[in-house]
């Protein structure tokens, strides 16, 4: 391959070849022209070369062949994908008991004041005598008696005994309650309370005397 003014002008817009590539940074950093193999290039033309590439301040800096950049970026890809693997598997083990506690939750009141469980997804206020059990995994939600239900992401449940499903969104406070007689789950904003029989709104107020 014949290195001249032509290939080097290319070589400095970056637009040669792998093997042009080689062959003008040997040129480069070999005294002896006529010692690369299949290179040859007239001294007169080479010193020109040369000092052209001299004269220039961006070819002051150190020459690397593509061979070792290709290496050194292949290496710096391969450890920045290994810490990524080892973050994640870290994280995973650590939030793996907390995402499936989180996920299955069974809460239950005997006594008479009314208990907080708070949880990464929702809060819970369980009034005297009252049971949860929700499963975000499976999207489902078993009720008996009277619950706060504060969510802290948007999703839907489903009330195992009707197979009705209600959309929670995050941030509200949701009032729910199973019908004794007809075994379903009643559910309804906080917001909404005003609007319920005065009976059925006492009855929620001494259930939950403090909100």
């Amino acid at each position: 391959m014949k290195v001249d003014k032509a290939l080097l002008e290319k070589y400095e817009l970056g637009r040669c070849t792998p093997e042009e590539i080689v062959a003008i940074e040997e040129w480069l950093v070999n005294d002896e022209w006529d010692d690369i193999p299949d290179t040859t290039v007239e001294a007169k033309i080479g010193g020109e070369i040369w000092q052209a590439i001299h004269n220039k301040p961006e070819s002051k800096r150190p020459l690397k062949r593509p061979a070792f950049i290709l290496q050194t970026k292949v290496r710096t890809f391969a450890g920045a994908a290994a810490i990524l693997i080892l973050f994640f598997y870290f994280f995973t083990l650590l939030t793996k008991d907390s995402f499936n506690e989180d996920h299955n939750v069974k809460a239950t009141n005997t006594e008479k004041s009314p208990i907080l469980v708070e949880k990464d997804f929702f809060d819970v206020l369980l009034s005297s005598n009252s049971e949860a059990i929700i499963n975000l995994k499976k999207g489902c939600i078993s009720l008996s008696g009277n619950v706060l239900f504060k969510p802290k992401r948007d999703f839907s449940l489903q009330d195992r005994d009707s197979s009705h499903v209600f959309n929670f969104k995050s941030g509200l406070v949701y009032i729910l309650s199973k019908d004794i007689r007809t075994n379903k789950l009643l559910v309804f904003s906080e917001s909404e309370l005003n609007y319920l029989p005065p009976i059925m709104r006492r009855h929620y107020l001494q259930q939950f005397p403090t909100t």
